[in-house]
């Protein structure tokens, strides 16, 4: 496989580049399926790891308002940037219809299907950040594991779960997995962004995603609390494969920029699971290499967002860690929050509760949304839910929530001026 080349001909790339917003047909998908495997989401195709070069010239972003926001860097008008945890999911009509015909893993894997997703949150309202439609467990599937979908019909979270866990940071399993050839096997991935960011055609910045080490261990084991045992049990042998998964991911996060990612963010949803001790020892170093490293060889201009939610002990540190933004929860108090990142440096994302978009009144949803605006302020700050929409949220939320902010946003700074 190799990611989209257009001509030097100004005429041909711009037909090339027509085709390629352009859904394929019947004949034209089975005929992709079969040469990248898709008939079955284990199955994975090595690819050279330097195609990330020959990427093809990439339409310009149109709207850079949360690369400014996030730079400390003043916008064009009174906004906010606003874009949405999990927003390409199943309240979308178009998601379920997409995950009954074609399941969770093929949506991933096939990169037509996944730019798709990735856009069509913005056929429904103005958002300024459009999230690679992908699932976290790709890596340990490149890394040779077998996975599975996990229970649940197409009105639900669907997702891949390991299903043939890890018995130990050591076993046979985890001493074969395949670190030399997961690079090259992630490339549905990059083919994705790379798709996506041409559909975009830069209304949106395109944000790629990759989960933390200490995530893919635990996701890796099948239980997070077996994971957690394993830290204490084998510490040493837990540290060496942290520090190999932490490599894959540097490398996995460097060639998303190069398919076409503007943005980065990387994902810590199982931290809330470790101690503060634990988390120190284990996950913080390898978020500070991840950000450290992928900053190194990507330069600046490109952020970088931690999300960890359930992390109230340790935000501070998390705060320092070396990225530019830091997301935060629902169940954290904004004010906080703001605090700890302006202490740091960094910019904050978030914090709405995904349940005021399903079920609260307009009225209540505009309260809280006021009050957090209020809160965070408009400088450096990113306005997010503080967990993924939920299934039930009526899709018209996502423009209403979208006219609110801006509405609100305005209101609040015309009283302060």
């Amino acid at each position: 496989l190799s990611l989209p080349n257009p001509s030097s001909s100004a005429g041909q790339s711009a037909r090339s580049q027509l085709w390629r917003t352009q859904p394929l047909s019947e004949q034209q998908r089975n005929k992709k399926k079969q040469q990248q495997g898709l008939s079955g989401f284990n199955r994975v195709q090595a690819v050279s790891a330097d195609f990330v070069a020959d990427v093809g010239d990439l339409p310009p972003l149109l709207n850079d308002i949360l690369l400014r926001a996030v730079f400390g860097e003043p916008a064009t008008g009174l906004r906010v940037p606003l874009w949405l945890l999990r927003q390409a999911g199943p309240h979308l009509p178009e998601y379920r219809q997409l995950l009954a015909h074609h399941g969770h893993a093929e949506l991933c894997r096939n990169p037509e299907l996944a730019s798709e997703l990735t856009v069509l949150p913005l056929t429904r309202c103005e958002l300024d950040a459009a999230p690679i439609f992908t699932d976290i467990i790709l890596v340990p599937i490149a890394l040779g594991l077998v996975a599975k979908q996990s229970v649940g019909g197409v009105n639900q979270r669907a997702g891949l779960i390991v299903s043939e866990p890890l018995t130990g940071p050591a076993d046979r399993a985890a001493l074969a997995l395949e670190f030399g050839a997961a690079r090259g096997r992630l490339h549905c991935v990059l083919e994705a962004l790379n798709l996506a960011r041409r559909r975009l055609m830069g209304r949106a910045v395109l944000l790629g995603l990759a989960g933390a080490p200490w995530t893919l261990l635990a996701r890796m084991a099948g239980d997070p609390g077996l994971a957690v045992g394993w830290l204490y049990s084998q510490p040493e042998a837990c540290e060496r494969l942290l520090d190999k998964l932490t490599g894959l991911l540097v490398d996995f996060l460097v060639d998303q920029v190069a398919a076409g990612a503007q943005a980065l963010q990387v994902v810590e949803p199982l931290a809330g699971r470790l101690s503060p001790n634990l988390f120190c020892q284990f996950a913080l170093p390898r978020l500070r290499r991840l950000a450290s490293e992928v900053r190194a060889r990507i330069g600046p201009g490109v952020p970088l967002i931690l999300f960890a939610p359930s992390c109230h002990s340790v935000l501070e540190e998390l705060a320092c860690s070396g990225f530019d933004v830091l997301g935060v929860d629902h169940t954290m108090r904004p004010e906080h929050c703001r605090r700890v990142a302006a202490a740091a440096g960094v910019a904050v994302q978030g914090n709405l509760d995904p349940a005021l978009l399903a079920y609260a009144p307009s009225e209540v949803l505009r309260d809280h949304v006021r009050r957090m605006l209020r809160a965070f302020g408009a400088k450096r700050y990113v306005c997010n839910v503080g967990a993924g929409l939920l299934p039930e949220t009526p899709p018209e939320r996502l423009a209403e929530l979208t006219r609110l902010v801006r509405l609100l946003v305005e209101d609040l700074s015309s009283k302060n001026e």
